[in-house]
């Protein structure tokens, strides 16, 4: 980025993490252009994000003061988060939004063909009461021809309108305190962030002064005289310089990153082993224990079905020895008879 301009440059890569393989930026950012009632100090403000994710520096950005060199140090940062039911409320990818309904919560992803993220969401959720409260909108964000205020063309607010100045101010305090503000800005599944660290020292030193205009004048001619000029016509001199030039290193701390991924505390894999477990604990419905179940059922069935048997054959039995009994026991009486008459 050059000012308020993007462009397009090469993919960089590196593959060890120190100040002197990272990415090295030498600003001049123009104090003589800054307008007096928007510009209240001088610097730049570096914000370190995704790509595809718009950024905004006004809020997440660190500034960094003029005359000075910064090397920020770089680490991956990302968080992995579950959908519902497990965190209470839906993350954004499992959604499953159409193009049209995306626009509808985040306007940048239209304007810029940028990815979602929860800021971007906000932004176009404030931008929204803006438009709604003052018939203009915030100059700072998109909001013309766009599907989340229906495709309508709006004026920007002025800021040395009063009426419209108060009214961006009413809407902001009642965005930020939350009163009757609507805003549904899921969680991403995915969030990728980048943390920093930095250190700083005074730039450019004296001695490097030189060679520093040199350089510039050879990479830009017109920068570099321009800078030439206002430095020998400035009562400052070389104060001048430092003044309006930032050097910047960019660079990763490690080539590693850290995750913390969500997971499910309680599956229902998990609840089957557990009642499983509880049933083995205190009934003893293990495989083993119904095994032995079956094997007693088939033992006492065995048991039944020989007693039935032999207790037939015993009543079979006893029968015919009490007819024996009492074949003889007439025979007896008999004989007893004959012998009697017999004797007499």
């Amino acid at each position: 980025m050059i000012g308020n301009k993007l462009m397009k440059v090469e993919k960089k890569t590196t593959n060890k993490p120190s100040p002197k393989h990272g990415l090295s930026l030498t600003l001049y950012i123009e104090q003589d252009e800054y307008i007096p009632l928007l510009a209240q100090s001088a610097g730049i403000r570096l914000s370190v994000h995704p790509p595809r994710i718009m950024p905004f520096p006004e809020d997440t950005g660190s500034t960094i003061s003029p005359g000075s060199q910064v090397d920020v140090g770089v680490r991956k940062f990302e968080i992995v988060r579950q959908p519902l039911p497990y965190d209470g409320s839906d993350c954004f990818d499992s959604l499953r939004l159409s193009d049209e309904e995306l626009w509808e919560i985040n306007s940048f992803s239209q304007a810029f063909n940028m990815s979602y993220d929860v800021k971007g969401c906000q932004k176009t959720c404030y931008q929204k009461l803006v438009v709604e409260m003052c018939q203009c909108g915030d100059a700072e964000y998109p909001f013309n021809n766009l599907a989340a205020f229906q495709y309508r063309n709006y004026t920007v607010c002025q800021p040395d309108n009063k009426v419209q100045a108060k009214c961006v101010e009413h809407a902001m305090k009642k965005f930020t305190s939350n009163s009757k503000t609507s805003c549904y800005c899921p969680q991403s599944c995915r969030d990728v962030q980048y943390l920093t660290s930095s250190t700083s020292s005074m730039w450019p030193a004296d001695s490097y002064k030189p060679q520093l205009l040199k350089s510039l004048f050879n990479r830009d001619s017109s920068l570099g005289e321009k800078i030439r000029s206002l430095h020998n016509a400035q009562t400052e001199g070389p104060e001048l310089i430092r003044k309006n030039m930032v050097k910047v290193n960019v660079y990763f701390q490690e080539l590693n990153y850290e995750r913390i991924t969500e997971v499910p505390a309680y599956e229902e894999a998990n609840l089957l082993s557990d009642i499983g477990g509880a049933m083995g604990l205190w009934i003893g419905m293990s495989v083993l224990t119904l095994g032995e179940f079956m094997l007693l059922i088939v033992s006492l069935i065995r048991h039944i079905v020989t007693r039935m048997i032999s207790g037939g054959t015993r009543v079979v039995a006893s029968h015919r020895n009490s007819d024996l009994n009492t074949r003889d026991l007439n025979i007896n009486m008999v004989l007893g008879g004959t012998a009697k008459t017999l004797h007499k």
